[in-house]
C-alpha cells in the first residue's frame, strides 16, 4: 500500500505534468485555486448550511467556545479531498485527548451539487474512526450548502477554488484552517500529511486567549510557525532564555542548600 508521502509525491508530479499538457485550462486552475493569506479576518459566520441530519445550521453556532479546525472537501472528489481528510484525520488520532477536547472540526463542501447521500458516505468513511479513538469529546461536524453561502464563507477565509466545466470536477488547495472560538483565521496548514506537533500548536494558538496549562504555554512559547517549511520550529532564542533561566534557578538553590548545610 502507497505511503501518504509516497502519494503527495506522485500528486505533485501529476500537477507537473498536466502543467505541460494542459496549457489552456490550468493558467485559471492555478490562479483561482489557491489560498490567499487572510490571517487575522473573520470568518463569515452569517451562513445558513446542512448538517448530515439534513437540519439548516448557521455557522455562527460553531463559534464561541472552542479554536475551530476548519477544512474545505467537496463529497465527490475523486482524490485530493480524500488525501486532505485522510492526512489530518492520522493526526489527530496521534494527539491525545485533551487535545481533541480542545477543538471542533468543522467539514464543509464546497460542491453546492452535494446531497445528503454524498454527504454521508463521506462522513462515515472517516468520522467513526475518530470517535472509536477518543469517544464522546469528538466534536466533527460536516457541512454542505448552496453555492452563494460556500462561496461567502470560503471566500472569507482565503479558500479558493476553481470549476472545470470540462471535467466537472473542482481544482483547489489542500489546506486545514485555524480559527480562534470568535472565527478569527489563526493558522493556515498546507498538505495532505500533518505533523501532529503542528495540529497540537495550530489549536493551542487559536486558544491563546483561553487558560493553558504550564506545558502548553511554553510549548507555544519554544516553538514559532516557519511559513516556508510549512511548519513550527524551536525558536533558539527563546529555548536558550529558558535554558538559562533554569541554570541560574539552579544556581541559587545550590547555593541556598550549601549556605543551609554549612550552618
Amino acid at each position: 500500500m502507497l505511503s501518504m508521502k509516497l502519494l503527495k509525491t506522485i500528486i505533485s508530479l501529476l500537477l507537473f505534468t498536466q502543467t505541460l499538457f494542459s496549457i489552456e485550462e490550468l493558467p485559471k486552475a492555478f490562479e483561482y485555486s489557491k489560498v490567499v493569506d487572510k490571517l487575522n479576518a473573520t470568518v463569515s459566520s452569517n451562513v445558513t448550511l446542512i448538517d448530515h441530519l439534513g437540519n439548516n445550521v448557521e455557522f455562527s453556532q460553531f463559534l464561541g467556545e472552542k479554536p475551530l479546525l476548519l477544512n474545505f472537501a467537496y463529497y465527490s472528489c475523486p482524490r485530493l479531498c480524500h488525501f486532505l481528510i485522510s492526512g489530518m484525520l492520522d493526526s489527530l488520532l496521534k494527539l491525545n485527548q485533551s487535545d481533541i477536547e480542545k477543538i471542533r472540526i468543522v467539514t464543509i463542501s464546497f460542491d453546492h451539487r452535494d446531497t445528503q447521500v454524498s454527504m454521508n458516505l463521506f462522513r462515515d468513511k472517516y468520522y467513526q474512526r475518530l470517535v472509536d479513538r477518543f469517544g464522546e469529546v469528538v466534536d466533527w461536524t460536516f457541512l454542505r450548502g448552496g453555492d452563494v453561502s460556500l462561496k461567502k464563507i470560503s471566500g472569507s477565509v482565503g479558500f479558493n477554488y476553481y470549476f472545470n466545466p470540462k471535467s466537472q470536477q473542482y481544482s483547489h488547495p489542500s489546506v486545514l484552517t485555524f480559527l480562534s472560538p470568535e472565527g478569527v483565521v489563526t493558522r493556515y496548514v498546507n498538505g495532505i500529511v500533518f505533523d501532529p506537533l503542528d495540529l497540537r500548536l495550530s489549536i493551542l494558538e487559536s486558544a491563546k486567549n483561553k487558560v493553558l496549562s504550564t506545558v502548553d504555554s511554553l510549548l507555544l512559547f519554544c516553538y514559532n510557525y516557519d511559513p516556508d517549511e510549512n511548519s513550527y520550529v524551536v525558536h533558539a532564542m527563546k529555548l536558550m532564555r529558558i535554558a538559562g533561566a533554569v541554570t541560574v534557578l539552579t544556581l541559587f538553590l545550590l547555593i541556598i542548600f550549601l549556605n543551609k548545610r554549612k550552618n
